[in-house]
């Protein structure tokens, strides 16, 4: 492994997961019709576009690190991606509880595994194309899915 392309890998699954991340966040807030106790919820779409942004980056990191790593293609990507996106799940429902499965918080859980699905799949694609055929896992093989 070169050291450019797992740089690039984890820096494109961290950069992939964060832009998938604010704009999941920005239109959950940005489509709340209610008022919040401060104001109304559109007022606090940016805010919470950053702070998905950032949770998006911390949490693509790994993922970006490991699609790097094994470099298995794209549709190996893919369901890695919903697999990690199924355990952040796993992982939220037990130190915060079970949302209500009518109310928007058990929408956002459940866009969770798609979304990773795209990002591990955008980072494997994007890995695989960054790495020379010389320094890729199957040389002889083209892109798999």
């Amino acid at each position: 492994m070169k050291v450019t392309r797992v740089l690039l890998g984890v820096l494109a699954g961290g950069l992939i997961a964060a832009a998938i991340a604010t704009l999941h966040f920005w239109f959950t807030i940005y489509s709340y019709s209610d008022r919040m106790f401060v104001g109304p919820a559109k007022a606090y779409a940016q805010a919470a576009a950053v702070i998905g942004g950032m949770c998006g980056f911390v949490v693509g990191t790994p993922l970006g690190i490991f699609l790097t790593a094994l470099q298995r293609g794209p549709g190996f990507g893919a369901v890695s991606g919903a697999l990690y996106g199924l355990a952040l799940i796993l992982l939220i429902v037990v130190l915060a509880g079970m949302p209500d499965l009518l109310s928007r918080e058990s929408v956002f859980l459940a866009a969770v595994p798609p979304l990773g699905a795209l990002s591990g799949f955008l980072t494997s694609l994007f890995v695989h194309f960054v790495t020379p055929k010389d320094d890729s896992y199957d040389s002889y093989a083209g892109l798999r899915l």
